[in-house]
Protein backbone atom coordinates (compact mmCIF):
# COMPACT_ATOMS: atom_id res chain seq x y z
CA UNK A 1 0.00 0.00 0.00
CA UNK A 2 1.15 3.54 -0.73
CA UNK A 3 0.51 6.83 1.01
CA UNK A 4 -0.09 10.00 -1.03
CA UNK A 5 0.60 13.28 0.72
CA UNK A 6 -0.09 16.87 -0.35
CA UNK A 7 2.68 19.31 0.52
CA UNK A 8 1.75 22.84 1.50
CA UNK A 9 3.67 25.52 -0.37
CA UNK A 10 5.40 26.52 2.86
CA UNK A 11 6.97 23.01 2.98
CA UNK A 12 8.26 22.93 -0.58
CA UNK A 13 11.81 24.25 -0.12
CA UNK A 14 12.60 22.17 2.96
CA UNK A 15 10.89 19.01 1.72
CA UNK A 16 12.57 19.17 -1.70
CA UNK A 17 15.97 19.65 -0.03
CA UNK A 18 15.25 16.58 2.09
CA UNK A 19 14.17 14.61 -0.99
CA UNK A 20 17.39 15.64 -2.76
CA UNK A 21 19.52 14.48 0.18
CA UNK A 22 17.73 11.15 0.53
CA UNK A 23 17.27 10.27 -3.14
CA UNK A 24 20.18 11.77 -5.07
CA UNK A 25 21.41 9.26 -7.61
CA UNK A 26 18.25 7.13 -7.65
CA UNK A 27 17.12 6.30 -11.14
CA UNK A 28 13.87 7.88 -12.28
CA UNK A 29 11.37 8.15 -15.09
CA UNK A 30 10.28 11.74 -15.83
CA UNK A 31 6.81 12.19 -17.33
CA UNK A 32 4.67 15.18 -18.28
CA UNK A 33 0.97 14.44 -18.74
CA UNK A 34 1.82 10.69 -19.01
CA UNK A 35 4.33 11.35 -21.82
CA UNK A 36 7.81 10.08 -20.98
CA UNK A 37 10.56 12.71 -21.24
CA UNK A 38 13.37 10.64 -19.72
CA UNK A 39 13.95 7.08 -18.51
CA UNK A 40 16.65 5.53 -16.38
CA UNK A 41 18.28 8.85 -15.50
CA UNK A 42 19.80 9.58 -12.09
CA UNK A 43 18.08 12.22 -9.97
CA UNK A 44 20.43 15.07 -9.16
CA UNK A 45 18.17 17.86 -7.84
CA UNK A 46 14.61 19.09 -7.54
CA UNK A 47 14.90 22.79 -6.69
CA UNK A 48 12.17 25.31 -5.92
CA UNK A 49 12.53 29.00 -6.69
CA UNK A 50 9.69 30.69 -4.79
CA UNK A 51 7.42 33.45 -6.02
CA UNK A 52 9.56 36.55 -6.40
CA UNK A 53 12.63 34.49 -7.33
CA UNK A 54 11.26 32.80 -10.43
CA UNK A 55 8.29 30.76 -9.17
CA UNK A 56 9.38 27.49 -10.73
CA UNK A 57 10.70 24.04 -9.93
CA UNK A 58 13.79 22.85 -11.77
CA UNK A 59 14.37 19.10 -12.06
CA UNK A 60 17.92 18.02 -12.91
CA UNK A 61 18.71 14.49 -14.08
CA UNK A 62 21.96 12.87 -15.19
CA UNK A 63 22.46 10.09 -17.72
CA UNK A 64 25.00 7.27 -17.65
CA UNK A 65 27.13 9.00 -20.29
CA UNK A 66 27.35 12.26 -18.34
CA UNK A 67 24.57 14.10 -20.15
CA UNK A 68 22.41 16.40 -18.03
CA UNK A 69 18.69 17.01 -18.51
CA UNK A 70 16.93 20.03 -17.05
CA UNK A 71 13.15 20.29 -16.89
CA UNK A 72 11.32 23.34 -15.53
CA UNK A 73 7.81 23.39 -14.09
CA UNK A 74 6.67 27.00 -14.31
CA UNK A 75 4.25 28.39 -11.74
CA UNK A 76 3.75 25.20 -9.70
CA UNK A 77 0.60 25.12 -7.57
CA UNK A 78 0.58 21.65 -5.98
CA UNK A 79 3.08 18.96 -5.04
CA UNK A 80 2.14 15.46 -3.96
CA UNK A 81 4.48 12.71 -2.83
CA UNK A 82 3.76 8.99 -2.77
CA UNK A 83 5.57 6.75 -0.32
CA UNK A 84 5.50 3.02 0.24
CA UNK A 85 4.53 1.74 3.68
CA UNK A 86 8.23 1.40 4.49
CA UNK A 87 8.65 5.17 3.96
CA UNK A 88 10.52 4.91 0.66
CA UNK A 89 9.58 7.68 -1.77
CA UNK A 90 8.20 6.38 -5.07
CA UNK A 91 6.56 9.34 -6.87
CA UNK A 92 6.65 13.13 -6.85
CA UNK A 93 3.77 14.77 -8.74
CA UNK A 94 4.06 18.49 -9.47
CA UNK A 95 1.08 20.37 -10.91
CA UNK A 96 1.42 23.71 -12.66
CA UNK A 97 -1.11 26.54 -12.95
CA UNK A 98 -2.56 24.94 -16.11
CA UNK A 99 -3.23 21.63 -14.36
CA UNK A 100 -0.42 19.79 -16.15
CA UNK A 101 1.28 17.14 -14.06
CA UNK A 102 5.01 16.45 -14.09
CA UNK A 103 5.76 13.10 -12.44
CA UNK A 104 9.08 11.89 -11.14
CA UNK A 105 8.86 8.11 -10.66
CA UNK A 106 11.73 6.78 -8.57
CA UNK A 107 13.05 3.26 -8.98
CA UNK A 108 12.86 0.84 -6.07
Amino acid sequence: MSIRKHLSQEEWSDKLQSINSSNKGRHVVLEVQNNTLAEDKALRDVDYDPVGKGNDIIITLEGNNGDTLFHTVKAPVDIYTVQHDNGELSIIDIYDQNGECTSIRLSA
